[in-house]
């Protein structure tokens, strides 16, 4: 960032990001054109923080014992003091891959200036057709059950004793810690013989950590394979924060998505295409008035479902993890700040989560984005791998890496269980309710202290 460039703030981000969204939301209604060229990143720095100190752990974090074989496990005890923060890991090139294990130790120093958005593409295939305002898309006539258990379960989501696990791996290879995570989650052998949706970060062109890297997706993709999945498709639908009109579109393009799954022989679907088929759903006490629409490929129970968010903190909704990932789901027309999810971005995003139960989630943690978010920040690198099924336990993991990395945004001073999107999953019952209930497990035993011990403190 030029020295010259004053952080942008939450208010002035709102501005900017309003002026987008509603410039294209009317453009989509047939009230006027977008700018094209306009895009809301934002981009700052914010000193570094001290993790809390002295906090006894309340509850367990383990890692493999290899006295006992690839099974067992050994109770990790909290960490003396949490002044020093998580040990740090070795440099990260600016492509977001680790550099060589001899690289110096450190979190890195704040990115410079961020890269250009692309330009829009024209219309293509994946152009986005919009559907009228208020509209979901095609729905269904009367609300749709909650979906039934898949049927083949992961099975290293809980502990024994009914604690909700979360997988953290310390690495310098991103490919090499992902594989380690799902080696010690249990394998994907859940996955075989049926087809995946995988949900990534899009929201935005921008490289990782802003996006899901490309490497996240190959060695996904590789391990669904070896197991002998079915058919793969990597579905989503982008934030308006492009500046175009066919968001979508604009993203996968300037990222090179359809050539990558060309590469790994699966199949892309936008979400903002005609042809896809939704499904209403609702409960007692939802923040969405009269149902919400989502896709129903991620309500089939016959179908896995597997979500890879980044590790960010993000200016309107806190941060964004698992729970905020479901975001791109909504018809585009109640995505807006004119019309539905900004209104109240909190609840809703959180209770979209209650439409569908993934799989899987695997969080890429190698770097993070520690103030301002989704799209451009300050950026360190933890060079951690993430995994659970409990999108709660997890996002309580992501706050506690990104309060460790030294985020002290206004919204992460709150205990993490006291932020707002985790207290409306708790209300809404998405998983673990305090981080009593929270298992950690992973290989390197000063990070699983030092983390359980900021869950502990809050």
């Amino acid at each position: 960032m030029g020295k010259n460039k004053k952080p942008i703030g939450r208010r002035d981000f709102m501005r900017v990001v309003s002026g987008t969204l509603v410039t294209a939301e009317l453009a989509s209604l047939g009230c006027g054109e977008a700018d094209p060229t306009e895009t809301a990143g934002t981009e700052g720095v914010s000193p570094g923080g001290n993790a809390p100190a002295n906090a006894a752990s309340s509850s367990s974090a383990v890692v493999p014992n290899a006295a006992a074989g690839s099974g067992g496990a050994t109770p990790v005890p909290s960490a003396a003091s949490m002044n020093e923060g998580l040990p740090a890991p070795a440099g990260v090139r600016e492509d977001g891959e680790p550099e060589s294990p001899d690289a110096p130790n450190g979190l890195g120093e704040p990115e410079t200036d961020p890269p250009a958005a692309n330009d829009p593409m024209p219309a293509s295939p994946q152009a986005q057709a919009e559907g009228p305002a208020g509209s979901d898309g095609p729905r269904a006539t009367d609300p749709v059950p909650e979906t039934d258990e898949p049927t083949a379960t992961p099975g290293g989501g809980q502990s024994p004793d009914g604690k909700s696990r979360v997988y953290i791996v310390k690495t310098n290879d991103r490919s090499e810690g992902i594989s380690e995570a799902l080696s010690l989650f249990g394998g994907l052998g859940f996955a075989a013989s049926r087809d995946v949706v995988l949900k990534p970060n899009f929201n935005s062109q921008y490289p990782f950590p802003a996006t899901t890297h490309d490497d996240t997706l190959r060695t996904i993709v590789a391990e669904l394979q070896s197991v002998g999945a079915g058919n793969i498709t990597l579905a989503e639908s982008a934030g308006a924060t492009t500046g175009s009109r066919t968001p979508t579109a604009t993203v996968i393009q300037a990222k090179g998505t359809m050539g990558l799954c060309s590469e790994l022989g699966i199949e892309f679907l936008s979400y903002d295409e005609p042809e896809v088929e939704w499904e209403t759903f609702e409960f007692d006490g939802m923040s969405w008035r009269g149902g919400l629409a989502i896709p129903s490929m991620m309500r089939s129970s016959d179908r896995v479902k597997i979500l890879l968010p980044c590790c960010k903190t993000h200016v309107l909704a806190d941060y964004t993890f698992s729970l905020k990932l479901a975001a791109g789901l909504p018809p585009r027309s109640r995505r807006g700040l004119i019309s539905d999810m900004h209104t109240s971005v909190h609840q809703k995003v959180v209770d979209i989560n209650k439409s569908f139960e993934p799989d899987l989630v695997v969080m890429d943690a190698m770097q993070c984005f520690i103030d301002n978010g989704p799209d451009t920040g300050t950026t360190r690198s933890p060079g951690l791998i993430v995994a659970a099924t409990d999108r709660v336990a997890l996002d309580a993991v992501g706050v506690a890496i990104l309060k460790s990395a030294g985020s002290r945004t206004t919204p992460l001073r709150r205990k993490i269980f006291e932020t707002p999107q985790i207290t409306r999953a708790v209300e809404i019952g998405l998983g673990a309710s305090s981080p009593d209930e929270i298992e950690l497990v992973g290989n390197d035993e000063t990070t699983l202290s030092e983390l359980r011990s900021i869950l502990d403190v809050g």
